[in-house]
């Protein structure tokens, strides 16, 4: 697929990636790009322990090879989900059967790219993907801090709960900004 250059496009600057790709030079190639994008970029070359490396290298992203020896990258997806590891990730396979690409979605994947992609649709797609969490992180902040001014103001006996549906913003905000350090 081959994408216009000079298309708008919208490029969250300076964010940690970890390429998770077996091919040793479509990897280098891929953190090339990633780098001259101006992120910082981690690889592996397979998902066996990649819960623990995610915590330790602070990943802001993930990309994801579909296909990798050990355990797979359907298989690694599910096992940082369930880990409430909730940071983006972006699958990355030469496998564009709509199966697959359900099956990625459904454990948890942020978005798709098939392979082999265009350098720009790739800068595109990891672009958009961080500034989508971006906005999202912005947007619970905000209800987060319409949360702290209403705790002020609600009527509502101090010793309980506030039932307004507050406390549901404040979960949801918990979720979207729980952090790999935290965990």
């Amino acid at each position: 697929m081959k994408i216009d250059a000079a298309a708008p496009c919208v490029l969250v600057m300076g964010q940690n990636i970890l390429v998770v790709e077996d091919d040793v030079a479509l990897r280098e190639y891929t953190a090339l790009l990633l780098v001259a994008d101006g992120h910082t970029v981690s690889q592996l070359g397979d998902a066996d322990n990649l819960a623990n490396v995610v915590r330790r290298e602070e990943a802001d992203l993930i990309l994801l090879d579909f296909h990798l020896p050990g355990i797979d990258g359907l298989m690694a997806l599910r096992q940082l989900r369930s880990k409430l590891l909730t940071l983006p990730v972006i699958v990355m396979t030469s496998d564009t059967n709509p199966q697959v690409i359900l099956q990625c979605f459904r454990a948890g994947a942020d978005d798709f790219i098939g392979k082999p992609f265009d350098e720009v649709y790739l800068s595109l797609i990891v672009g958009r993907t961080l500034d989508r969490v971006s906005n999202s992180l912005k947007n619970y902040i905000f209800r987060l801090m319409k949360y702290a001014r209403h705790t002020n103001d609600c009527e509502q006996d101090k010793s309980k709960e506030c039932i307004c549906g507050l406390q549901e913003t404040i979960w949801e905000a918990t979720k979207a900004t729980r952090s790999i350090r935290d965990v």
